[in-house]
């Protein structure tokens, strides 16, 4: 058990680790793609007004190609959730009433210590999930067609909805 404890300890020193070395990278990607979809969206748009097929293509590729990189963050943000989830659920289902006293003190901290799930952010604020991935993507191009400033005023909106006091 004590072996088990110590490797979870480890995971969270190693998650600190990582949401202190990218965090603030991670926000700045996040910002540069939205303020580039957002112009380069605008010029697609503009574009083909006149019949240009082959630009409209070309931002779906670009697009798709810019937000795979986000959604691989978001991604691995999604399996540390679920990963550090189950680990909860997994020591609340543990037989804990036929373990040592001291061990038994031990899981009741990795139990209280699990019921905030680990979690990556970008920039400390915006929770890196597949669901808020999903939410800003739906967000961001529901508003493509009305221009670059409603754009980043419903980006900034996100972000201020998803901020989560720890």
């Amino acid at each position: 058990m004590k072996k088990l404890i110590n490797k979870h300890y480890r995971l969270i020193s190693l998650v600190d680790i990582l949401e202190d070395a990218f965090n603030l990278a991670i926000l700045e990607h996040l910002i540069g793609t939205t303020f580039n979809l957002c112009i380069s969206g605008y010029n697609t748009i503009l574009r083909s007004s006149s019949g240009q097929i082959l630009e409209l293509f070309l931002f779906v590729v670009f697009s798709s190609i810019i937000l795979s990189t986000l959604f691989v963050y978001c991604y691995i943000g999604e399996c540390i959730i679920q990963e550090s989830t189950n680990f909860a659920m997994a020591l609340y289902e543990y037989e804990w009433y036929n373990i040592s006293p001291i061990d038994l003190k031990m899981v009741l901290i990795c139990m209280i210590r699990a019921n905030r799930p680990l979690q990556l952010t970008s920039g400390k604020f915006f929770v890196l999930s597949l669901y808020t991935f999903t939410d800003v993507n739906i967000k961001n191009f529901s508003g493509i067609p009305v221009g670059v400033t409603n754009i980043a005023i419903t980006h900034i909106q996100i972000c201020a909805i998803h901020v989560r006091l720890s």
